[in-house]
């Protein structure tokens, strides 16, 4: 069998959606007979729109490499150019301007299917491949492309229902996004299958008491350590983390060292709070995943107070660390969080107080946890018996 992955990879962003994407495609490559294609689609402004945008200050996006290699799997960068005529046409439910070159371009002779990640940019080329070169395709949605974003504008959630309801399969890595997709319109006409994310037990496992303490030492931490790790934003609330570690040290008797784990938009906002922070919190940064695995090990607790988590995949790699976790009850995180007691309410006003407490029982009780998740390998098996069906009834039409 042979695949078109159609991704929306950053590789300066090693993380999250980076890794449970490319994990599947990893383990999918490993199968007999198996042979994957990997184009990883963005877009790029234009002048005219480049000049508008530098004007306005907003983000300029530009084409960059051709390619970049990820443990041996190289993934081909694609662009298509951002026009104001075709941000016009676009409104107006003309999006087949984006990828007509693109289509045009590509090499997809023997493709037997697409697997497209990301519903918008990326759901659309399958779709529009579908149309014209009869290649069936699955989608698989990861969070926000279904829980946030269609919300933000009438256009993309046009889109992302279009893509939904003409692909052979979808694939939701929660069950919550399985209803945000049927609140949005999906008809539920084609198939569709809960394809969790995992974690790679190779990388996230428990270090032994030896090795934690050693690592402790190294770092010169407090006895107690509390973290936040993931992209630093407003959906993940990242904004309230510093006064939020600071109410858990108000409440706790122990000096406690806080650790944040990650890049985004809030960095300089969160660096002025720590400044102006009485209490010991260390910004990293971002990290690899052996490092990380360092980290979540000498944590006690991890918070997560998102806004809204297609699932949370920090949860799981934290928990197979052996570390308790402490998140906001949305989206998928009720599916990853092992101790259900440890979800809080998804409240501004109320937060502060109801992770502070859970953090500070977790503190005072100190006992690690054991998670068990199935294996990318499993998960790659199953989605494998999916595109074989759909191949095969395609095939025989």
């Amino acid at each position: 069998m042979n695949i078109l992955f159609i991704v929306q990879m950053d590789d300066n962003n090693k993380a999250g959606l980076f890794l449970a994407t490319h994990n599947r495609i990893k383990y999918l490559k490993k199968k007999t007979g198996v042979r994957v294609n990997i184009i990883s689609v963005k877009k790029y402004d234009g002048r005219l729109l480049t000049l508008i945008k530098k004007i306005f200050k907003r983000t300029v996006y530009k084409k960059t490499k051709a390619s970049f290699l990820f443990e041996g799997i190289t993934y081909n960068n694609i662009y298509i150019k951002d026009t104001l005529t075709k941000k016009l046409l676009n409104i107006c439910g003309k999006d087949l301007f984006y990828y007509k070159k693109v289509i045009k371009s590509l090499d997809i002779k023997g493709i037997d299917i697409i697997s497209a990640h990301w519903v918008d940019l990326q759901g659309s080329l399958a779709f529009y491949l579908k149309k014209f070169r009869n290649i069936p395709y699955t989608l698989t949605c990861h969070g926000s492309d279904i829980h946030t974003l269609p919300y933000k504008s009438k256009t993309y959630k046009r889109l992302v229902v279009r893509n939904l309801n003409n692909a052979n399969n979808v694939f939701f890595v929660s069950e919550y996004l399985k209803e945000e997709a049927k609140k949005l319109g999906w008809n539920e006409s084609n198939l569709s299958y809960i394809s969790y994310n995992t974690i790679d037990s190779k990388i996230f496992f428990p270090l032994s008491k030896e090795e934690i303490k050693k690592i402790k030492k190294s770092e010169k931490v407090e006895e107690y350590i509390v973290g936040f790790v993931g992209n630093l934003n407003y959906i993940k609330r990242a904004n309230f983390l510093v006064p939020i570690f600071e109410k858990i040290q108000e409440k706790f008797e122990s000096n406690i060292t806080f650790y944040i784990i990650g890049e985004g938009p809030c960095i300089n906002l969160i660096l002025k709070q720590i400044n102006k922070s009485l209490i010991d919190i260390r910004f990293v940064g971002e990290v690899n995943q052996q490092k990380l695995r360092t980290y979540f090990n000498i944590m006690d607790c991890l918070i997560l107070p998102s806004k809204s988590e297609g699932l949370g995949n920090v949860i799981l790699e934290a928990q197979a660390c052996g570390t308790p976790v402490v998140a906001t009850n949305t989206g998928g995180i009720s599916e990853a969080i092992a101790n259900k007691e440890n979800l809080v309410k998804n409240n501004d006003i109320t937060i502060k107080h109801e992770i502070s407490e859970r953090v500070t029982l977790i503190l005072n009780n100190r006992k690690r946890i054991k998670s068990n998740y199935r294996t990318w390998e499993d998960i790659a098996n199953d989605e494998l018996k999916i595109f074989s069906e759909i191949v095969s009834k395609n095939t025989h039409k």
